[in-house]
């Protein structure tokens, strides 16, 4: 299960392989023959000073969380690299820790706790998306239930109730603004898969307060899980009753819903096959709006992903597939990284939605890439592969240095 739902087919000479880009959930390690070090989140500690979470993937197949300060530029280790293979991470509502998956499984690592705690989940749920936390007790995210990926709440108490889900179709990457909660709805018929951004009321779901590791009794547990299987039918049927298109995509692949506002959102469309040869995978970027009570939407740009970093059969493949290459929103402005024609390299360039321009802010290289940015305040701040040079960005002493760039 990804956080963007991509399914493409990578075309080869003699056969056809159906693959899913596992954006933040499962992926398969290979021997990688690149350093990637990049921002994936941020937050100030209770001394109120910035810090940045990075994610470092080595080059012995390990996935490094390090906690950096932008001001003295030093490094901790967030979690231990050799137990843990975390994607997904998100910041908890309260700034507190942060979540991951990890194989499979929702964890949760408090900063003031040693080792994270994993959630218990006895609902009939695979393939988890990452957890967006809307507050202190709760979070929602996106499984596969039977043959159908759904929408789900879950609680710091590990109860899972379903949010939206259908018999007949996919509900995928969900954001929730407000009280509304959007996401992409795939379904099929006979020309093939048809995607939709549709839009719900985000359920009122009262649960108990606590936390996530209070001990339940096997009882407790085995009846949620009964009346949650036995009511799945008619809350199915009752989400999909009240779901309201908004933007109509057809047969064209959308994935990355961006919600700007409760009437504005960007949706990134990719390509139904690739062909694996190739150096570069097209996508492009559109703007979906509400504009005099009618939802309209626009593409906005065309980009490119280098295809060895993204395609499971290369070596250079990023564990969490493309999601450290799709673009950001912030101020009016979607930061986005476009490759080369060769996909030797990439370059982060800056969208206005003003004036509709696009500059460039990172210099050209032949073999240097760089990511989609993370904005902090009045910067970016940006990583992307190091290759050999990893001695220039750790030491033994954990000093670490993210390039930047002031707005």
């Amino acid at each position: 299960m990804i956080d963007c739902q991509m399914q493409i087919v990578v075309k080869r000479e003699s056969m056809n392989i159906r693959l899913f880009f596992l954006i933040c959930i499962s992926y398969t390690c290979i021997i990688y023959t690149n350093q990637f070090l990049y921002p994936v989140a941020a937050y100030k500690d209770s001394q109120g000073n910035q810090k940045v979470i990075v994610i470092n993937q080595t080059l012995a197949r390990k996935i490094e969380v390090w906690l950096w300060d932008p001001i003295t530029k030093n490094a901790v280790p967030a979690l231990p690299s050799s137990i843990f293979t975390p994607v997904g991470l998100r910041m908890l509502a309260d700034n507190s820790g942060f979540s991951f998956i990890d194989n499979g499984r929702i964890r949760i690592k408090k900063f003031n706790k040693r080792s994270p705690k994993a959630f218990d989940i006895y609902n009939p749920i695979y393939q988890l998306g990452a957890v967006e936390w809307i507050d202190q007790n709760h979070g929602y995210f996106c499984a596969k239930r039977r043959d159908r990926y759904c929408i789900f709440q879950i609680s710091m108490q590990g109860s899972i109730d379903l949010i939206a889900g259908s018999m007949v179709c996919d509900c995928l990457n969900p954001k929730k603004i407000g009280s509304e909660l959007f996401y992409i709805e795939r379904s099929e018929n006979e020309s093939g898969h048809h995607y939709e951004i549709v839009q719900i009321t985000y359920p009122n779901i009262v649960q108990e307060l606590g936390t996530f590791n209070d001990t339940q009794s096997f009882e407790q547990r085995s009846l949620a899980l009964l009346q949650s299987i036995s009511s799945e039918h008619n809350s199915m049927n009752e989400a999909s009753q009240h779901a309201t298109t908004i933007a109509d995509f057809e047969h064209h692949p959308i994935m990355l819903l961006t919600m700007i506002s409760h009437t504005k959102g960007l949706v990134i469309e990719h390509p139904v096959s690739i062909n694996e040869k190739d150096a570069t995978i097209p996508f492009i970027c559109h703007l979906f709006e509400r504009v005099n009570k009618k939802w309209q939407h626009m593409p906005l740009f065309t980009f490119n992903m280098p295809s060895r970093l993204i395609v499971p059969t290369s070596n250079e493949q990023l564990c969490e597939s493309i999601l450290p290459l799709l673009p950001c929103y912030a101020d009016g402005h979607i930061y986005f990284c476009n490759a080369t024609v060769d996909g030797l390299s990439s370059t982060i360039f800056d969208y206005s939605l003003t004036d509709n321009t696009s500059q460039k802010i990172t210099s050209d290289s032949s073999d240097q890439y760089f990511f989609a940015p993370l904005i902090i305040g009045s910067k970016l701040f940006y990583g992307g592969s190091i290759g050999q040079g990893a001695h220039e960005c750790f030491n033994i002493d954990g000093h670490l240095n993210l390039l930047s760039k002031s707005l």
